[in-house]
């Protein structure tokens, strides 16, 4: 499956569990074992902000035994707290077990775009704008309309996508809030 980490807790002496959102099962935690020893085949894959493709089983819970990342490097810190923002939003609004495949999309794509292009303060904002607009809109807390509705319906984010966010800032914003008050969040 394919999987982005959401959240990172330490585990015992050496484990780590991983909040993950997932292509196939939605949100789960996955316990990785020995993680933090330098022996450790998962601890080079296993990174925030990353795209990996990950071998999971599942008992009493799920356990990580393999990674491979797609995409992933090491970013500056206001776009790991953008990230992380909008996983924490991703995290509250997804079922555990419960695959949402186009909020995976959305999230590995905004993952994708940070790991290629270099983001000053208006673009980390405009980014930050457009995949919270398109999660709610996969979710199905964001309605349609005419000024955005080329900003959700696209599935990549490029430059312009960013600058039309830019934009239609003043209009967006109140939109996402009106938003998540009705889902009280």
């Amino acid at each position: 499956m394919r999987a982005v980490i959401l959240d990172v807790h330490e585990h015992g002496e050496a484990d780590r569990m991983y909040t993950l959102l997932t292509d196939t099962h939605g949100v789960i935690v996955a316990r990785a074992q020995s993680v933090r020893l330098e022996k450790s085949k998962l601890r080079g894959a296993l990174q925030p902000y990353a795209v990996l493709r990950i071998g999971c089983i599942h008992g009493n819970q799920w356990k990580i035994t393999d990674v491979v990342c797609e995409v992933g490097g090491t970013l500056p810190l206001p776009v790991q707290q953008l990230l992380g923002r909008v996983g924490a939003l991703v995290h509250r609004l997804v079922s555990d077990d419960e695959p949402i495949e186009d909020v995976f999309a959305v999230y590995a794509e905004g993952l994708r775009y940070v790991h290629t292009n270099a983001l000053g303060t208006h673009e980390c904002a405009a980014l930050e704008t457009v995949l919270v607009i398109r999660v709610l809109e996969r979710l199905g807390y964001f309605g349609g309309g005419g000024y955005y509705e080329h900003i959700i319906a696209s599935p990549y984010i490029t430059d312009i996508i960013l600058t039309e966010a830019m934009r239609l800032t003043t209009r967006l914003i109140p939109q996402i809030n009106r938003s998540m008050r009705e889902i009280q969040l």
